[in-house]
């Protein structure tokens, strides 16, 4: 079972839907049938010293020795054999996973070690995502370079004028129907959700330069910013979701809280009680009741305004501190009994989860900048 309709067979009996070993070997087969197009990529992302002349092999989920007592699997593993030696080229894909910054270093070790014991292998390491990152290169011989997958997808549709390719034609299909190469698109209702958290403001004194930070509070209206609402567990959920899906803002805060907890229940984060879709239905009707009886009329807790978006989903309810609420309550109607283990979740939340900050280059600002002129 080496063809490829059996290899990528292989990968949809396992799982649910395309992930990134199907696209591995997808454009490894790609790069296989047309090398032209590995080459071409390789100029685009300005890859130096690549051999012209040689022999090709590419391998998908290659075995790599990382340490004596650790190993891992190369995505994907280019070897271009040339008169003078070997060059190899590991590309390490992410698209829907965090990208862990171990892992590149880990690969940059294994392939400094090759090129200290062997003078005639030379390599290059290559990340590819499908948003923006900017990553700080790890130390070794290796060349490394940075690039989205956006890259490949325009060496192929310019491939696709002058060539005619079944499998160039499919792929170039496959990334287009699953997002592979669009970064997030900055809408209005991307603006309303992110900036009615404090926690925006961290993230565009990391991101973004002034003029783009201007731009936001133009379009966005107010901020909020007590201190006790830049809570980095929401920053980073609402990234995650949203880089993951794509501008499915409802979908990425459920998917972005409840990464890796899905069987935490309730998290308190920036203001927001989430209600995990998993949460039996008395233990919702529970916690939306206790969040209710907190109001009393007065201003511990109140809904989310502006946005019907959110007014409509029962699973969000704006508050303020529940070290607040649970002040208030005295008890009266169970409140405290039911508020003080979410209150518990939630510290244990904050301290567990974490997520790295963004530090994108001129070149991506002012592509985001291009991007909030068309979305607004």
């Amino acid at each position: 079972m080496n063809s490829l309709f059996s290899r990528l067979w292989r990968h949809c009996s396992k799982e649910a839907k395309p992930e990134e070993n199907f696209f591995s070997e997808l454009v490894a087969e790609a790069f296989r049938t047309h090398p032209e197009l590995l080459y071409r990529w390789l100029d685009k992302i300005r890859v130096q010293d690549i051999p012209r002349a040689g022999s090709l092999e590419v391998t998908v989920q290659e075995h790599a020795e990382i340490a004596p007592d650790r190993s891992g699997f190369y995505d994907i593993l280019i070897r271009i054999q040339h008169d003078a030696g070997v060059h190899l080229i590991v590309i390490e894909s992410k698209l829907d996973c965090p990208l862990k910054r171990e892992q590149l270093r880990d690969y940059q070790n294994e392939l400094t070690n090759r090129m200290a014991k062997d003078p005639g292998v030379t390599a290059t390491l290559i990340c590819v995502t499908r948003d923006f990152e900017n990553i700080d290169p790890p130390d070794g011989r290796a060349q490394f370079i940075q690039t989205r997958w956006e890259s490949f997808y325009e060496i192929l549709e310019d491939f696709l004028q002058a060539n005619q390719s079944y499998l160039a034609d499919q792929t170039y299909r496959f990334i287009r129907e699953h997002h592979i190469a669009t970064p997030v698109k900055i809408t209005r209702p991307h603006l309303d959700a992110l900036v009615n958290f404090g926690s925006c403001v961290q993230m565009l004194d990391a991101v973004f330069n002034s003029d783009i930070q201007n731009r936001f509070r133009e379009l966005g209206g107010r901020m909020l910013t007590r201190p006790n609402q830049r809570i980095r567990s929401l920053l980073a959920g609402w990234l995650y979701g949203l880089r993951c899906h794509h501008g499915d803002w409802k979908l990425g805060f459920h998917l972005g809280f409840w990464h890796g907890y899905p069987a935490r229940g309730v998290v308190y984060a920036g203001g927001i009680i989430c209600l995990n879709g998993q949460t039996p239905e008395d233990t919702r009707t529970k916690m939306l009741s206790a969040a209710r009886a907190c109001l009393n009329g007065g201003s511990a807790w109140k809904p989310l305004d502006a946005p019907n978006y959110f007014a409509t989903d029962p699973g969000f309810i704006w508050a303020q501190p529940l070290e607040d609420a649970l002040a208030k309550a005295n008890n009266a109607d169970g409140v405290r009994g039911v508020l003080q283990p979410v209150l518990n979740s939630m510290r244990q939340f904050k301290d567990e989860f974490s997520f790295p900050g963004f530090r994108w280059d001129k070149d991506s600002q002012d592509e985001l900048q291009g991007e909030l002129s068309e979305g607004v």
